[in-house]
């Protein structure tokens, strides 16, 4: 509700930027509150600015997120997904990059490109 309302004071049609990460954190959310232990969602950032848009902390796992409104992604777009997978390989196996695209696809070995209209 609160995005429609975003949307149309800005005359925005579609959900890019701030507006799309509000939709996926309203949407990571609401999924927390469904689990029996829940995960935190987190932001992650470093001092030289790296930064990933969420990461899901479970007890064992961390999976980092990376929201890009464009509808089509390259490699460099998962750079910091790739550094924070570096950071902590014994936690984090892979991060999604979540896009303006249609298709889902292995970006890199460790980076998987999904449409947030398959997800949300």
């Amino acid at each position: 509700m609160a995005l429609g309302l975003a949307l149309h004071l800005t005359a925005e049609e579609t959900a890019r930027g701030a507006h799309l990460e509000n939709l996926i954190v309203t949407d990571l959310l609401a999924w927390r509150e469904t689990q029996t232990r829940r995960p935190n969602i987190l932001y992650w950032r470093t001092s030289k600015g790296q930064e990933v848009d969420f990461v899901v902390e479970t007890a064992t796992n961390l999976l980092p997120i990376e929201v890009k409104s464009s509808s089509s992604v390259r490699t460099e777009d998962a750079r910091h997904l790739k550094t924070f997978i570096r950071e902590y390989p014994e936690r984090a196996s892979a991060g999604l990059l979540i896009y303006g695209g249609e298709d889902a696809y292995w970006l890199t070995d460790r980076v998987l490109a999904v449409p947030w209209s398959r997800i949300l």
